[in-house]
């Protein structure tokens, strides 16, 4: 019966994820350098670092939650 289970994990494994909030969805969205001020981004890294998360992520949730605010609408 274990066996069954795990097989069906696998089968789920093998399929493309289309969440793109899941860990094992593939990670292929192209990533552009940008220019940031030294102590920014020493603020950045300390804040990846206390949160465990990647800086990419962290900057571009930063960048949604500033680009939906009310000061950056076209």
């Amino acid at each position: 019966m274990s066996d069954d289970f795990l097989n069906e994990i696998k089968k789920g494994l093998e399929r493309p994820i289309k969440n793109k909030k899941s860990i094992f969805q593939n990670r292929t969205e192209k990533t552009h350098p940008i220019q940031v001020r030294d102590s920014t981004y020493s603020q950045l890294k300390s804040i990846s670092f206390k949160q465990q998360i990647k800086l990419v992520d962290l900057v571009d949730s930063m960048l949604k939650y500033a680009l939906d605010s009310n000061k950056y609408k076209i």
